[in-house]
């Protein structure tokens, strides 16, 4: 999968390079709400949108990704607990567990009785 990654980054990046030659010589005005910036170069344009595309789409990302983290950290911990429960359960004897015979013969004798 990392193999397909750089792949996928080499092609953008050549990509974007490509275009960014292209348009070296062309010269923009900008505008971005009351500011109007004149006579950029077109590849710095594009770049620097690029670069704030590249930047929103990580920002963007980051909360599935922390909250998944998040989701892994709280379930890791649940089993560590889990775990350690089992592990102490493996060492009782019989002898030591508690009597749990009064709940089975209670279900049993209200089954019987619902069914007369």
């Amino acid at each position: 999968m990392r193999i397909f990654n750089l792949f996928l980054f080499f092609i953008i990046a050549l990509a974007v390079f490509v275009i960014l030659l292209q348009n070296a010589d062309v010269l923009v005005d900008v505008q971005i709400f009351n500011h109007t910036f004149f006579y950029q170069k077109l590849a710095i344009v594009l770049l620097f949108s690029f670069v704030i595309g590249v930047l929103f789409g990580a920002l963007y990302m980051l909360y599935p990704y922390l909250k998944a983290k998040s989701t892994n950290y709280k379930l890791r911990k649940e089993y560590d607990s889990l775990y350690e429960e089992l592990e102490s359960l493996r060492t009782v004897t019989i002898d030591e567990l508690p009597d749990d015979s009064h709940k089975l013969s209670g279900l049993a004798g209200s089954d019987d009785t619902n069914l007369e």
